[in-house]
């Protein structure tokens, strides 16, 4: 029972840091001065 609980969790964990990964290569930093270098990976993750 409890494999079955961690595996919802982690996925749940997983599918959050798609989601924000997601969001940040699709959106600019909302700080004018602070616009940090993204990873190439995250191009893949675009939508436009």
């Amino acid at each position: 029972m409890k494999k079955t609980k961690r595996n919802v969790a982690v996925n749940g964990l997983m599918m959050l840091a798609l989601f924000f990964s997601t969001m940040a290569a699709n959106t600019y930093c909302m700080c004018i001065f602070h616009q940090p270098r993204k990873p190439k990976e995250l191009e893949r993750l675009k939508k436009f």
